[in-house]
């Protein structure tokens, strides 16, 4: 089962305390979530976005652009950046729980959040891009090219972000 699998990924990892993502799981993928559609990249990801002269961004690989939900291209660049730019740079992977507070989000995630609050349907509402990072954190999970780091530190994001739904 898709809990079966997750928990092998996980097995062993502390949660500092936090409630499991895992447990939530069920609940989370049957939520029913007010919002927008528009075209989205489909696979936005670090390895997608060429920077060129002049800082001018570009972004490749459209083969999974379709209409989908808003966020989901940023709550999956989110776990792609919490992987593979936060986690090599962590000394231990409880110390990505202090850079996801909010008053101490790197500025990477705070732009990247910035971001998305303008384009959550009710932006008073941050539950929205809130289920869709705790969903992308925990299926990135599945990926082989992750460490044992990087997905502990993805577990852990998962279960800052589930907290709090």
């Amino acid at each position: 089962t898709r809990e079966t699998l997750l928990r092998g990924f996980v097995a062993g990892f502390d949660l500092q305390g936090l409630p499991d993502p895992i447990i939530k799981l069920p609940t989370l993928l049957n939520e029913r979530v007010i919002g927008t559609q528009s075209t989205i990249h489909g696979d936005l990801n670090v390895e997608n976005i060429l920077v060129g002269p002049g800082n001018f961004l570009w972004l490749i690989d459209f083969a999974q652009t379709r209409d989908g939900h808003t966020l989901f291209d940023f709550a999956h660049l989110e776990a792609e950046i919490i992987a593979h730019v936060l986690a090599p740079s962590l000394k231990q992977p409880v110390d990505i729980l202090a850079i996801l507070k909010p008053n101490s989000l790197h500025s990477l995630l705070s732009t990247l959040h910035g971001i998305t609050s303008r384009c959550l349907f009710n932006p008073n509402q941050p539950r929205e891009y809130q289920l869709a990072l705790t969903l992308a954190c925990l299926g990135a999970l599945k990926f082989t090219n992750l460490n044992l780091t990087q997905k502990h530190v993805l577990y852990l994001a998962a279960a800052y972000w589930g907290s709090s739904l």
